[in-house]
């Protein structure tokens, strides 16, 4: 029965027929990874996109070291001038 099986399987292998591609298909492949290639960024703009955020992020830090020193600077001169440096009026 076994054998029987395996030549029925082999059979059956015999009926498959080759399909024939399309006269196109490798111009559409072709051009679909001509598309994909297109949509990617460039070296330069790649870059020039990193170099802007590390600007932006070193500026963020600048304005946030001068934040700190400004408020300090409130700080030292509001206690020079006997005043309260912060908005706590009931000293709580």
């Amino acid at each position: 029965m076994n054998t029987h099986m395996k030549q029925a399987d082999i059979d059956l292998l015999d009926t498959i027929q080759r399909v024939e591609a399309s006269p196109y298909l490798l111009t559409r492949i072709q051009q679909r990874i001509e598309s994909k290639q297109a949509t990617r960024f460039s070296t330069t703009w790649s870059w020039a996109i990193g170099i802007s955020f590390v600007v932006l992020l070193l500026l963020n830090i600048a304005t946030l070291r001068n934040n700190h020193s400004a408020s300090s600077n409130e700080n030292n001169l509001a206690q020079s001038m006997n005043l309260l440096p912060n908005h706590n009026l009931y000293n709580e």
